[in-house]
């Protein structure tokens, strides 16, 4: 059988279609319904997230330092 409706399933037309766009929400609603011990742990959770993308950083400075001492070798005793 000949399908006549032919139209409705080419991928073009899907392509064309408009997608309508998400509503968004300002960030100060973002959080309206969080208690207070959501708040506290979202805190607690986002400085611990700053206390450990600084500890790699600062590992490297260190680490840095200590190879720096041990590669002066002779210099050092002169």
């Amino acid at each position: 059988m000949i399908d006549t409706n032919q139209e409705e399933k080419s991928p073009t037309k899907k392509m064309t279609e408009k997608v309508a766009p998400k509503p968004t929400i300002p960030f100060s609603k973002l959080f309206r319904f969080a208690s207070k011990t959501d708040k506290t742990l979202m805190t607690i959770g986002a400085i611990a997230a700053v206390i450990n993308g600084f500890a790699m950083p600062m590992f490297s400075f260190i680490f840095g330092q200590i190879v720096d001492e041990f590669g002066k070798g002779d210099e050092a005793m002169e």
